[in-house]
This record gives structure tokens, sequence and C-alpha cells, in this order.
């Protein structure tokens, strides 16, 4: 801005022609300030994820859900970011047609059925708790996301390069944390306390979904790893809710009660 106003000057005191003063403000323009770039300086918010900031608290207030992400991302100027983009459009490279669509299928998360419930869907009677915790747990988790993402304010990776070409539309919120990877890995804990034996399966899947979001272009690898820091603390936290302890043993009862039939 003080050179633009520098400009201005030279322009009124003659000093510069109006040709040679556009040149110049569009040298200004297309030349990226890689220190300032953020999400809010490259996109704009989705009003309907915004509004999950809104929302009441369900298991505890917004402030104390601070410590369970301590991670920052790293400096937008740093050697770490050249290092993330190149290993993205590398990715790019070996994206296949059917990568995009399981990106594409699991843009809502609708994934439940990677971890072992395709077969008995949440809504019959022996996942009928267990659909009420992951419905508290993602919708706590959204406002803590959030919460986050403003915090950050973190630039997507097509944003911060352009040669990154996206496998589907880029979403309207901050890159870091991830939010597909705190979504898998808080789902992968909470029925790996119902189910501890099948914990590595479930994880498995949760770093594919995780893994997905990069190849699409849509994600750093940090924002991977600090989406899945914060979904497993989250659903550590979870557990210390004496309502999703409640349901949680009662999911487990209809379980035990099942398998003995």
């Amino acid at each position: 801005m003080k050179q633009k106003r520098k400009f201005f000057y030279l322009l009124k005191k003659r000093e510069l022609n109006i040709r040679d003063y556009f040149f110049i403000l569009l040298v200004i323009s297309c030349s990226v300030d890689e220190k300032n770039l953020k999400f809010s300086t490259t996109q704009e918010w989705d009003r309907e994820i915004l509004k999950f900031s809104k929302t009441s608290e369900v298991i505890m207030p917004l402030e104390k859900w601070e410590e369970i992400l301590k991670v920052k991302p790293p400096p937008s100027e740093s050697k770490i970011i050249k290092e993330e983009i190149e290993y993205l459009l590398d990715l790019e490279k070996k994206r296949t047609q059917s990568d995009v669509k399981k990106i594409i299928d699991e843009v809502f998360f609708v994934a439940y059925g990677k971890y072992g419930l395709q077969r008995e869907p949440l809504t019959r009677k022996k996942y009928r708790y267990l659909k009420e915790v992951l419905n508290i747990a993602h919708t706590e988790l959204a406002r803590v996301l959030v919460y986050y993402k403003k915090k950050f304010d973190r630039v997507r990776p097509s944003f911060y390069d352009k040669r990154l070409n996206v496998a589907i539309k880029v979403p309207g919120h901050p890159s870091y944390p991830s939010a597909h990877a705190a979504q898998a890995f808080m789902v992968a804990e909470v029925l790996a306390f119902v189910n501890p034996k099948g914990r590595s399966r479930y994880r498995e899947y949760a770093e594919q979904i995780s893994f997905h979001r990069e190849l699409a272009g849509l994600h750093y690898p940090s924002d991977s790893r600090a989406g899945k820091i914060l979904g497993v603390n989250f659903a550590h936290v979870l557990m210390y809710s004496k309502q999703i302890k409640n349901l949680i043993g009662k999911t487990k009862k209809l379980r035990e009660m099942k398998a003995e039939k």
C-alpha cells in the first residue's frame, strides 16, 4: 500500500506517465507476498460451515478444547511448505479416476461403511446408542474445528501454488487442520472403544481417508497430521463425559447380547 501511495505521488509530480503507472500497479498486483498469504485473503468462508461456530456446547466450553491441539502449521515462507507443495504436485501426477471417485464418495464423510458397519446400518437397534454418540461427537468436533481453522487461517495449497490442480471443488474454510482427518480418526477411536480388536483396522481406514484429501490437492501433509492429533485427542477427551460413557456402555452391552444369540 505504501508503494502505491508513492507511485500516486510520483504520478502527481509528473515523474511517471500514466502508462508506466498502470504497468507498475500490474506488477504489484501479480506479485505474491507469501508471508501474508492466508485463507482470509484468498477465499471466503462457507456460511454453512460457519454456523457450527455458533452452536452451543455439548460436552464442554470451547476454551477447554484449546489444549488438544498445540501444534502450529509451518510458516508459509518455510522450506517445509515448499517440500509439501512438491509432494502434492507429485501425488497429482499419480492420481487416477478411481482415486477421484473415492475422494468424491468421502466428501461428506458418509464413510461409516469403511468401518465395518455397511452390513449393519446404524439404524439397527444394535447401534442406536453408537449413532447417538457419533452425532454428538460430530457436532462438537465441528465447533472445535471451526475454532482452530479460524485461529490458524491457513491458505489452501492450490491458492498458495497455482500449479496445483485439485480433484474436486476447494472447500470454503481454512486448510489447517484437516477436518476429514480429524473426523476419520475421531470415528476410528470411538469405534475402537466399542470394539478394541478393530482398532488397527479402523485407524487404517482413517489414514486412507486422510491421505485421499492430500491426493485431491486439498490439504498439506501437515494439515493431515494435525487433524489426526486433534481427532484422536478429541475422542479420548470425549470419553470423560458421563453421557458418552453411558452410551458407549449401552452399545457394548447390545453387542454382547447380539453375540450371545
